[in-house]
């Protein structure tokens, strides 16, 4: 099962979107749960006048009692006795709200923060109020507009409440609360406590904490969503665009095979990227145009031998040729074939290693004994052309995992390479030592004419010849991208060496690693 395909942008945006979401629900979550448990401990927010002072009230100290301290400014308190009579008042200029027969409507302090006070418009225009106060029970008390109360579970029905005890249930004087308290004297006589609370001093504790929940989750929501657009604006300003660069260079390169210009300067890992591209796109263009280049040489020098060998097949089918001259003419038709036989061989290595099909054969090998047996199979042909051999080679027990048929085309494709470039009195050197890091240190050199510094980086690059431009029987230009890639494969390394301090005028340097010391 596959899934859609969808942009970078759109990818950060949806995620942006689940992580904006996800914030919020938890920050709402964690609100929600300090609500709760600022509602678990209501009784924090609720004043206690009465248990806070009952010592004091008790011993009728009343005027020892700091009432605006506990419950705000602008709160009191007064006292009555059994038969409803004023006994105290804190503050002579406030006014006492209490109706005998209602004062049991007024909720102790443990139910302060739960009157309900709603409107009920029933049987015409006759206005009825509704006053409720949760406890462990439910508490109703209906009242109609000339304050008379017509249903009540607390009092008896058909009282008729002061004007000031309905003003305060019915809103008027909604900024403030009462409440009350029953105590005993020492002397058995009863006592009435009424205390006089705004309610902004004290119910809306919990509600004014949740305002200030609600806004810092909007404040949070707003910035989230702000910094997210600037996120997203930035995202598709230095993100995206350099990609769609990227994108529109490599589809003109795949189209065209040219450079193409990239106009970016921003992020850092960005240049880097563009710089690198561009530095591949012109190694790819140049690779193409010596391919190219290399195609049709390489189809010329393969056109050459073949017309040579149809001419001369041509001439022997019809009887052109004296029968003396027939074994020369068979014989440069052999070697004309073993020329082609050679540059198809060579391509095939090439397009094997390339593809990383090759496999060693290796066995360990005594490296010194090997490089010597080398060169002594080496010595008469190169005397016969006229090449001169010097030789060091380190003694030493020291063996290699090579495989010595690919190896040995290393040194030769270095030779054939120094013959093929170069004129009479040719000197090769050898040179092989041992290092202390465990590895073996073998150098190929001459004293020809050297490697134009134009073409020293790209040495092992495919189709470079001696020359700049590939010309016909220079050969492929393969041969030393073989051998490096033949090197590798050994978990070696080779590298053509500054010849500035050296008697050579060209020096190859190959490491290996040394698998056992004897």
């Amino acid at each position: 099962m596959f899934r859609k395909e969808y942009s970078l942008f759109s990818y950060m945006l949806r995620n942006m979107i689940i992580s904006i979401f996800l914030i919020t629900l938890t920050s709402f979550m964690v609100a929600l749960a300090l609500v709760n448990l600022l509602l678990l401990k209501e009784s924090d927010f609720v004043p206690t006048p009465y248990r806070d002072n009952e010592d004091l009230i008790l011993a009728e100290n009343y005027s020892d009692i700091n009432i605006e301290n506990l419950l705000g400014s602008g709160s009191y308190f007064y006292v009555l006795n059994d038969d409803y009579e004023l006994v105290y008042i804190s503050d002579e200029n406030k006014s006492t709200y209490y109706h005998k027969d209602a004062l049991q409507l007024l909720p102790s302090e443990r139910k302060a923060n739960s009157r309900n006070v709603g409107y009920l418009n029933k049987k015409g225009n006759r206005k009825f109020v509704k006053v409720e106060y949760n406890d462990k029970e439910l508490e109703t008390t209906l009242i109609d507009e000339r304050r008379k109360v017509i249903f009540s579970n607390v009092l008896n029905e058909g009282i008729i409440l002061s004007q000031g005890m309905y003003e305060c249930f019915v809103g008027k004087n909604e900024l403030f609360l009462l409440t009350k308290n029953d105590f005993l004297l020492k002397d058995g006589s009863k006592r009435h406590i009424v205390f006089f609370n705004y309610l902004s001093n004290s119910d809306t504790s919990v509600l004014r904490v949740m305002e200030i929940l609600f806004i810092i989750l909007v404040c949070v929501l707003i910035i989230i969503i702000l910094g997210s657009s600037i996120y997203l604006y930035h995202l598709n300003r230095k993100v995206i665009k350099p990609i769609k660069v990227i994108c529109a260079a490599i589809k003109n390169f795949e189209i065209n095979h040219n450079t193409y210009y990239m106009s970016y300067k921003g992020i850092r890992e960005f240049n880097e990227m563009i710089e690198q591209l561009d530095i591949l796109f012109k190694k790819l263009s140049r690779y193409e145009e010596e391919k190219n280049m290399y195609i049709a040489s390489i189809s010329h020098d393969i056109k050459t031998p073949l017309s040579v060998i149809k001419g001369y097949s041509l001439s022997l089918y019809n009887g052109l040729v004296k029968p003396e001259k027939h074994e020369n003419i068979l014989m440069d038709i052999s070697r004309k074939s073993d020329d082609i036989v050679k540059m198809i061989n060579v391509l095939g290595d090439y397009a094997q290693l390339n593809s990383g099909k090759m496999i060693l054969r290796t066995e360990k090998t005594n490296i010194s004994e090997f490089l010597r047996n080398y060169i002594i199979n080496l010595y008469s042909s190169l005397e016969l052309r006229g090449v001169t051999i010097d030789v060091e080679i380190e003694d030493g027990k020291n063996y290699c995992d090579i495989d010595s048929f690919q190896l040995k085309r290393v040194f030769n494709n270095i030779i054939e390479n120094s013959i093929k470039y170069n004129c009479n009195d040719l000197k090769i050197y050898f040179n092989l030592h041992f290092t202390e890091c465990g590895e073996v240190i073998i150098r190929v050199g001459d004293n020809g004419k050297g490697i134009i510094p134009e073409i020293r980086d790209r040495i092992f690059d495919a189709f470079v010849t001696g020359n700049q431009i590939r010309k016909p029987g220079l050969g492929t230009g393969l041969g030393m991208t073989i051998a490096y890639r033949i090197v590798k494969l050994h978990e070696g390394s080779i590298k053509l060496l500054d010849t500035q301090k050296s008697n050579c005028s060209v020096e190859f340097e190959i490491s290996l690693p040394i698998n056992k010391i004897e």
